[in-house]
C-alpha cells in the first residue's frame, strides 16, 4: 500500500471506530489489495459488523459510505460497504465468483475476530468441485445464444435481441475459458482482460472477439463460436433443460443468475 493510501485508510479507521461501536473488522480491498492501484486510486473498505447490527443498518438503508475528505491526494476518496459477520463466512463457503475475486488480496487493518482471518484465506479460491457443472451451464448458455437467439434476432429484425445474443456469446465463451482454467470471473468490467490472461485459450481470441462485436455478422459469429467450441468441447447434459433451470427457473430454484456465478 502506498503511503498516501495508508494515511487515508488510517483516517477512515479512526472515523469508523468512532461511528461504528460494534466494529468487528475493517478490510482493505479493491485495486490496492490486488496490487494494481494507481497514484490516484480510491481506498476501498469492507467493514464487518455483527449480523444483528447489520440488519438494523440495512433496515435504515445505511450500509455503505463515501468519504472525500480523508485523502490528501488529488482525486482520492474512501468508499466502503458494511457487511454482517456471516457474509464473510458464507462467502468462503458459497460465494459467487465475482465475490470471491473481489476478495483477492484483501487484508485487515483492524480485526477482533480470528475466524474472519481464517475465512478470508478461503474466499478467493476457485470452487473446483463445481467446475464441470459450471462448464455445462456455460455451454448451454453459449449454444442457445449461438443457435437460437441470434437467429431469432436476425429473422425478426430485432437488433436488440441480436446484440444481446452476441454479447452473451462472448460472455459465456469467456466464462468457459476461465472455467477450463479454474480462474474466477472478476466482473464484466475486467472480463476480457482476465480471459486474455488465461494460460489456455483459443488462438487470436482478442481478434475474434473484437471482430464479432464490431461486425455482428454470421461469418464473424461462426469464427468466434467455432474457436470457443473447439476449445471447450460439447455439452455433456441436455442443453435446453440446463438453460431452463439456470434462467427461467432460477428464481424458483433460489439461485442467482448464471451470468453472476
Amino acid at each position: 500500500m502506498r503511503d498516501h493510501h495508508r494515511r487515508a485508510a488510517e483516517k477512515a479507521l479512526d472515523r469508523l471506530l468512532e461511528q461504528v461501536p460494534e466494529l468487528v473488522a475493517v478490510l482493505v480491498g479493491g485495486s490496492i489489495a490486488k496490487g494494481i492501484e494507481r497514484e490516484d486510486s480510491d481506498v476501498d473498505l469492507i467493514v464487518v459488523i455483527p449480523d444483528d447490527a447489520y440488519a438494523r443498518r440495512l433496515a435504515e438503508n445505511c450500509v455503505s459510505f463515501f468519504w472525500n475528505d480523508l485523502c490528501d491526494y488529488t482525486g482520492g476518496y474512501v468508499e466502503g460497504k458494511l457487511v454482517g459477520r456471516s457474509f464473510i463466512r458464507e462467502a468462503a463457503e458459497r460465494g459467487s465468483e465475482p465475490t470471491r475475486h473481489a476478495f483477492k488480496g484483501v487484508f485487515p487493518v483492524h480485526c477482533t475476530d480470528d475466524e474472519i482471518l481464517k475465512w478470508l484465506s478461503r474466499i478467493p479460491q476457485y470452487p473446483q468441485e463445481q467446475q464441470q457443472n459450471r462448464i455445462d451451464s456455460f455451454l448451454a448458455q453459449f449454444q442457445l445464444n449461438r443457435w437460437f437467439f441470434w437467429g431469432e434476432g436476425v429473422r425478426r429484425g430485432d437488433r436488440y435481441l441480436q446484440v444481446r445474443a452476441a454479447t452473451d456469446m462472448v460472455l459465456f465463451g469467456c466464462r468457459l475459458v476461465l472455467a477450463c482454467n479454474q480462474m474466477l470471473f472478476p466482473c464484466h468490467k475486467r472480463l476480457i482482460e482476465e480471459t486474455l490472461a488465461a494460460p489456455r485459450k483459443p488462438e487470436n481470441l482478442q481478434l475474434l472477439i473484437d471482430r464479432f462485436l464490431t461486425e455482428l455478422t454470421d461469418e464473424a459469429k461462426k469464427n468466434f463460436c467455432d474457436a470457443i467450441q473447439q476449445f471447450a468441447g460439447t455439452n455433456k447434459t441436455d442443453m435446453l433443460s440446463r438453460f431452463q433451470q439456470d434462467v427461467e427457473m432460477s428464481w424458483y430454484n433460489r439461485v442467482h443468475a448464471v451470468s453472476e456465478w
